[in-house]
């Protein structure tokens, strides 16, 4: 188990930096921060230095590595204790890192580590979502009759990449053994099923 108190005991809280990762969010997150007042880390791999580049005036520092699973390596943690950093996830951080680097890594992370396994499963998301009483789209079971359309999820933040719109349970069986035999998913419990509603993306 980390000891994030620890941690945050051997911050300055007066150089307090916002560290993410090089997504499709980040340059929010970035914005933010310069907006705040903070230092900025962006962590970044090698292959998409070339478009950060393009933002300087949001990033006060880049750690560069050359795979995401490296930012739970002990050099790259390192780098993040001595600026200060405070971890701020996003949708594509478990997708990018792993569970287990995601909720150990022995950083503070802005909100709850202990969240990402629920966020990073279609179902367990949509039962805490329900849970709460927030309102979501009617689920469906691959055995299930489908009379309307469904939108078909894949696992984990892949930015909706791979999901599809079906009107029948046979198009969705067809499309999900295409995506088996081409290994993007593994077994049936990693889908979710779902009425389709323009405008909602929960």
């Amino acid at each position: 188990m980390i000891n994030i108190d620890r941690v945050i005991a051997g911050y300055d809280p007066e150089k307090i930096s916002v560290a993410t990762l090089a997504s499709h969010s980040s340059l929010q997150i970035l914005h933010g921060a310069k907006l705040e007042k903070l230092s900025s880390v962006l962590i970044c791999t090698k292959d998409r230095l070339w478009f950060y580049n393009n933002f300087k005036h949001l990033i006060d520092h880049v750690i560069v590595v050359e795979s995401w699973r490296d930012l739970c390596n002990d050099e790259v943690v390192l780098q993040l204790r001595s600026r200060n950093s405070v971890l701020i996830p996003h949708g594509s951080y478990v997708e990018y890192v792993g569970l287990e680097c995601a909720e150990y890594i022995p950083i503070p992370i802005f909100g709850s580590r202990y969240l990402f396994s629920i966020e990073a499963n279609q179902h367990k998301k949509m039962a805490l979502l329900k849970k709460a009483g927030i309102p979501i789209p009617e689920i469906f079971n691959l055995g299930d009759e489908i009379t309307k359309p469904v939108m078909v999820k894949l696992p984990g933040a892949k930015g909706g990449r791979g999901y599809f719109i079906a009107m029948s349970k046979d198009k969705i069986i067809e499309k999900i053994n295409e995506y088996m035999k081409k290994g993007i998913v593994k077994n049936l419990d990693e889908i979710i099923i779902q009425e389709y509603i323009v405008g909602v993306t929960a």
